[in-house]
């Protein structure tokens, strides 16, 4: 009875062990998970911790240096327009021409009005044909009140009159459009040198040279003042001349004077010098031709010394 009691008493013992175990262990699973948040299934999102910020520092920055100056940019220049044709009137009346003498721009036209009475012929020379500039010539009389007009695309002279009264002449010039010039002189204000072509004669600033077109009309499209001496190799008076007006050219210290020694009437004589001869109404050899602006200034037949040379030169410039 006693080990049976006893091994009953062990059994019981042994259960209260376990059951306090459980219970202990309840406790402790209960006050772990029992206090955890219900779960949605969704995994829990890792926090980053982020890092502390660095308190505002009462140091300055430093202040970056200003940036160099630039050079100043030379502005664009664009070219000048191109210069448009104008229409000029010269009236035509019982004493003449009004202006007896016109400078135009290559391309402008010109206008004749009849002003007279009496029936008038406006046209180029030489008298009778008009062929000197051929499109100049209206091919009848023009009668009181009637108009005639001629557009000239050539730059060259071309010397009028009336073919009713001959004795009326006049001259219109035709110089190469400016638009040239005022691209030659945007970089520095004033229009480019002239490169010349033609053997130099004389003078160091202001040339004389030997006549070629090419560089006639350069000049003549130019402010300069123009000096033609028209000279034959047979001519007595123009051989002892001409060393007059080298000396002369050789003295001028200014470069708005060019002349020229144009060949007349001898064997050295071209087509272009005839024709700007018969531009001019030159007759006679050692005859001299001022041209300024385009116009015909002065035109002398008789013998001139370095001085008068010099004189006249002078007076064309000052003018």
């Amino acid at each position: 009875m006693k080990q049976i009691f006893s091994r009953r008493g062990d059994a019981a013992f042994n259960v209260f062990v376990i059951a306090a175990i459980l219970f202990v262990g309840g406790l402790i699973y209960y006050s772990y998970y029992g206090t955890l948040p219900e779960s949605d299934g969704t995994p829990p999102k890792t926090e980053v911790a982020s890092e502390p910020v660095a308190p505002a520092s009462s140091t300055p920055e430093p202040q970056l240096s200003s940036p160099p100056p630039t050079a100043p940019q030379t502005p664009i220049q664009s070219a000048p327009p191109a210069p448009v044709a104008k229409t000029y009137v010269v009236e035509i009346n019982d004493a003449g021409f009004r202006p007896s003498s016109l400078t135009i721009q290559r391309g402008d036209t010109v206008e004749f009005i009849n002003k007279g009475k009496n029936e008038h012929w406006p046209a180029s020379d030489i008298h009778p044909l008009h062929d000197l500039c051929p499109y100049f010539d209206p091919r009848r009389p023009l009668a009181s009140g009637e108009t005639y007009k001629v557009t000239f695309n050539e730059a060259r002279e071309c010397p009028m009159h009336d073919h009713l009264a001959p004795q009326f002449e006049g001259t219109i010039i035709i110089r190469e459009k400016s638009g040239a010039q005022a691209s030659a002189s945007l970089a520095g204000g004033s229009p480019a040198p002239i490169a010349f072509s033609g053997a130099r004669l004389a003078g160091t600033s202001a040339p004389l040279l030997e006549y070629n077109k090419s560089d006639f009309d350069k000049v003549l499209a130019s402010d300069k003042i123009l000096v033609l001496y028209f000279y034959a190799n047979w001519c007595p008076i123009c051989i002892a001349e001409f060393p007059k007006m080298q000396s002369a050219f050789n003295e001028l210290a200014t470069d708005k004077v060019v002349g020229f020694r144009v060949n007349y009437n001898d064997n050295e004589t071209t087509s272009d010098e005839k024709d700007l001869a018969r531009a001019h109404g030159v007759a006679y050899q050692h005859t001299k031709v001022l041209i300024k602006g385009g116009t015909r200034i002065l035109k002398a037949p008789d013998g001139w010394d370095k001085a008068r040379y010099l004189s006249e030169i002078n007076k064309a410039l000052s003018s």
